[in-house]
C-alpha cells in the first residue's frame, strides 16, 4: 500500500477554507463529525456480527475519507469492504483497529488546520 501522508486536503476545499473560511471550517467539521460516527457505526456492526451492514458502513466512510483527502485510509476501507464477506470476525477486528489508528491521525491533522490562527 502507497506510504504516503494520510491526509491532504483536496485543493478546492483549500481554496475554499482559504476564501471563506467559516464555510471551509464548517465542511470540514461535518466531515470530522461523519467520520467519528461511521466509526462508531462500523464497530456496532462488526460487534453484531452484521457483515452486510459493516460492508454499507464501510462503504459510507470510504466516501468521507475520500471526499475529505485521506485517500490512503479510504483505500484501506475499500479493501475491508471487500474482504468482509470471506473474513472472519476476528479479521474484521483486525482490519478495524488500523483503520482506526489511521482515522485518530488524519482527524489529529484536521483539527490542526482547523486550530491554527489566520
Amino acid at each position: 500500500m502507497d506510504q504516503g501522508p494520510y491526509w491532504v486536503l483536496p485543493e478546492d476545499l483549500a481554496e475554499l477554507y482559504r476564501d471563506d473560511r467559516e464555510c471551509g471550517v464548517s465542511i470540514l467539521d461535518s466531515f470530522v463529525e461523519q467520520i467519528r460516527l461511521s466509526l462508531e457505526r462500523i464497530h456496532d456492526r462488526l460487534e453484531a456480527g452484521d457483515g452486510k451492514s459493516l460492508a454499507r458502513e464501510l462503504h459510507r466512510l470510504k466516501g468521507s475519507l475520500l471526499q475529505l483527502g485521506a485517500s490512503r485510509t479510504g483505500i484501506r476501507c475499500k479493501e475491508f469492504e471487500l474482504a468482509v464477506p470471506s473474513e472472519s470476525v476476528e479479521m474484521w477486528r483486525n482490519r478495524l483497529e488500523q483503520i482506526h489508528r489511521e482515522c485518530a491521525i488524519v482527524l489529529i491533522e484536521v483539527e490542526k488546520l482547523l486550530n491554527q490562527k489566520v
